[in-house]
């Protein structure tokens, strides 16, 4: 490492001194210095929020299949309770036993 101006160079143990700190390059370069540090921290931070995005629209698409089924295997369960068969079985659990008879249809007059 090389000073900017000048012969002099710098060393190892000056740089682990820190005795290039107070030099007039290093804080001309200051500013420039600290606007790279909060772009790092910037991208940093959108770098995080779009993990944290991505782990979040994993858990609601695990939600959205899970629901999906959950709505599938109830909706199954409702046609089968709605079929004839199931219906007359429940039915005669209760005792009540299908008519041998066919329906009648009842007429009501209406007085004129």
């Amino acid at each position: 490492m090389s000073h900017p101006k000048g012969n002099k160079k710098m060393t190892i143990a000056d740089f682990i001194r820190g005795s290039f700190v107070g030099q007039e390059w290093v804080l001309r370069n200051l500013p420039f210095a600290f606007y790279l540090t909060v772009l790092g921290l910037v991208a940093i931070r959108c770098s995080h929020q779009a993990d944290e995005k991505i782990a979040e629209i994993q858990r609601k698409s695990t939600e959205l299949n899970e629901l999906e089924s959950h709505y599938l295997e109830t909706k199954s369960a409702l046609m089968q309770w709605g079929m004839e068969s199931h219906v007359q079985e429940k039915a005669m659990e209760r005792g009540l036993v299908p008519s041998r008879k066919p329906p009648v249809k009842i007429e009501v007059k209406e007085d004129e």
